[in-house]
């Protein structure tokens, strides 16, 4: 084995971020073993959690509608919005919506 090889399976090793490999979905390569994943310009490897988190806003969004924007839905919108706007204080745009009462 050469050195290069050892020095990077001892880098995975140390890496800590290597406990969060399992969260996400890693694609098969044709020979059954795991794709090497190296596209700077995508979303990345799917999250194992992304379906589940997805699928309970869209039954958020069929069972409550523009409601599930405000207070009623477990990740309500505007909560999440009036959030983010409140971390960045000084950023464009910022100030309460002009629809909401």
């Amino acid at each position: 084995m050469s050195a290069g090889l050892d020095r990077a399976r001892q880098l995975d090793r140390d890496d800590p971020l290597a406990r969060f490999r399992d969260e996400f979905w890693i694609p098969p390569h044709g020979d059954g073993g795991e794709q090497l994943y190296f596209c700077g310009h995508s979303l990345g490897l799917q999250p194992r959690r992304l379906e589940d988190a997805v699928a309970e806003e869209l039954q958020a969004w069929k069972t409550l509608g523009v409601e599930g924007h405000l207070s009623k839905a477990p990740t309500p919108g505007f909560t999440i919005t009036n959030s983010c706007a409140n971390r960045w204080p000084n950023s464009p745009g910022h100030g309460p919506p002009r629809w909401w009462p």
